[in-house]
């Protein structure tokens, strides 16, 4: 008998000491939210900016397919402009048909970011001028 009142009294500590640890644990996260929502929110990341296209027009001086630029002398400068699969060409058989226009006067509009010139369009504006005879 003695030894069933020492296991009771046992068990009924055990008991006591689970919810205390439990009702500790509940009050930790209640300070824990309390904290929390009082903290500031973290601030918004700056948007984006907006890319404007521009429009250059020029003669080809330089098709590279393996970098896919296309080099273009303009009335102010050389702008070395990259191309892709997505970009609309007019005028050629898409970004393929590009090969070999060295000469030939186009209009591309391109965006700039972070000094890459990216080409939405191309088009031929005329093919070279026929080399006499």
């Amino acid at each position: 008998m003695r030894s069933t009142g020492m296991l009771v009294g046992i068990f009924s500590m055990a008991v006591l000491i689970t919810m205390g640890c439990q009702q500790s644990e509940q009050d930790r996260t209640v300070i824990q939210d309390d904290q929390a929502s009082t903290a500031e929110p973290a601030p918004l990341p700056e948007p984006l900016p907006v890319l404007e296209e521009q429009t250059v027009s020029g003669q080809v001086t330089k098709v590279d397919m393996d970098a896919r630029t296309i080099t273009v002398a303009a009335a102010d400068a050389e702008h070395v402009i990259t191309f892709s699969d997505a970009t609309a060409v007019t005028g050629a058989a898409g970004a393929q048909g590009l090969a070999g226009k060295e000469g030939t006067r186009v209009s591309v509009r391109y965006r700039e970011d972070q000094g890459t010139k990216m080409a939405s369009s191309i088009e031929i504006v005329n093919e070279r001028p026929v080399q006499g005879p």
